[in-house]
């Protein structure tokens, strides 16, 4: 390989301008590009793992939040048992199921006002009811809620806190007591024994809306696309009331993690979408790249203005050299820098003046030689003009019987 890019080189002319340039923007692309994708690797998986850790702290937190208010729940319901008239209203109504029964005005103000005591201040709390054994109902909403259940629509759910006999977390479930028609409501709910005789005397339920219990996830704070979802024990959801399953997403990777909590074996699952944690990585990278498109803008015109800087010199050093191969053997190169090119500037300008000397010793020495060849033929011609001249007079003398 590093044959053929030699061979290439010496076959294909490249200018050191060009070199200079390409240098320079391999020095600052390439370590920026791998910085780059270095740094978005690790943030990712730094991201996804820091986000893993807080879901389940939140989770975590989720259940102790659910747990404490449940306990609460569960000593509100425990009230009845210490309120003697709230314990023989019920006992009045302990008999058998009746449908339809009469409760005076005396006994639905004092149940009333009981309940409201219960339910104050507790906005996240539908409404607190008092199911009696003969069909009476008691509440804090006596106009939105009948003053009779119906055997028919809510033994389903009766049955199950009657066999789980404490308290019981309740699903969703419609229920029909409300004024206003059915309704669909997730409930707490458990079943009212006699302090002293242990009889049942009724339940006590309380229904919780969805917006009351979003409140007590509250402190949990996920992104705008994270799913929350609460399950019994039995495996039926509890929360959202109304909503899709985890299997019903849209098919996004999830980052998951759940919690079950021990005082009432409910589980907490929460689900992010691993998109929506990598969107500060994407941010990142996007800031990176356009770091990396404005370093590479400033590097080419800094290639440009160094290369010309730097080749410049050189190419004053081949103007100057392109003079001498002429003859101009006067010319001298203008020193710049005080680096190797200008040591080799320096070198090129001695080494021109001394072959102007050499040039001039030569001719000069040329010359010499010739005026010393044309002063020697000189020399040998004029005795053998004159000899030849006083020959010529003395032979006309003697023509001439001179």
């Amino acid at each position: 390989m590093g044959k053929r890019l030699r061979r290439y080189f010496r076959r294909y002319f490249i200018s050191y301008r060009t070199k200079f340039m390409l240098t320079f923007l391999l020095l600052i692309s390439v370590p920026l590009l791998i910085i780059g994708i270095l740094t978005y690797s690790k943030y990712s998986s730094n991201v996804e793992r820091n986000a893993e850790n807080y879901t389940r702290q939140i989770v975590d937190q989720i259940r102790l939040n659910l747990d404490r208010y449940i306990k609460e729940i569960d000593r509100l319901t425990l009230t009845p048992l210490y309120d003697n008239e709230i314990l023989e209203i019920l006992e009045a109504h302990g008999g058998s199921y009746r449908g339809t029964v009469y409760l005076t005005s005396e006994e639905e103000q004092k149940m009333n006002l009981f309940i409201s005591s219960m339910v104050f201040e507790r906005h996240e709390i539908e409404s607190i009811l008092i199911f009696a054994n003969d069909g009476a109902l008691f509440s804090n909403f006596s106009v939105n809620v009948n003053d009779f259940w119906l055997k028919e629509r809510e033994e389903d759910w009766m049955q199950r806190v009657v066999q789980e006999e404490g308290l019981t977390v309740l699903p969703p479930h419609r229920v029909s007591y409300y004024n206003t028609g059915e309704k669909q409501v997730v409930s707490i709910a458990r079943i009212i024994r006699h302090p002293s005789t242990f009889r049942i005397l009724g339940i006590i339920k309380a229904d919780l809306t969805a917006n009351g219990m979003e409140r007590i996830f509250s402190p949990a704070i996920f992104e705008n696309n994270s799913q929350l979802f609460l399950y019994d024990k039995y495996g039926a959801r509890i929360y959202p009331i109304d909503g899709e399953t985890p299997t019903e997403a849209d098919g996004s990777e999830y980052l998951s993690a759940s919690a079950v909590s021990e005082y009432t074996g409910i589980e907490i699952l929460a689900n992010i979408p691993l998109r929506d944690l990598k969107k500060e990585a994407r941010d990142l990278t996007n800031f990176t790249a356009l770091i990396t498109v404005v370093s590479l803008v400033f590097a080419f015109i800094l290639a440009v203005f160094l290369a010309n800087r730097l080749v410049r010199p050189i190419r004053h050093l081949q103007s100057k050299m392109s003079l001498v191969q002429k003859g101009y053997f006067k010319e001298q190169a203008v020193v710049s820098s005080n680096d190797e090119i200008g040591q080799l500037t320096e070198g090129f300008n001695r080494m021109v003046r001394e072959i102007d000397r050499l040039i001039r010793e030569v001719y000069e020495t040329k010359l010499r030689e010739r005026e010393a060849e044309l002063s020697a033929l000189q020399s040998q011609i004029n005795p053998h003009f004159l000899y030849n001249t006083l020959e010529s007079i003395n032979m006309m003398a003697v023509q001439a019987n001179n």
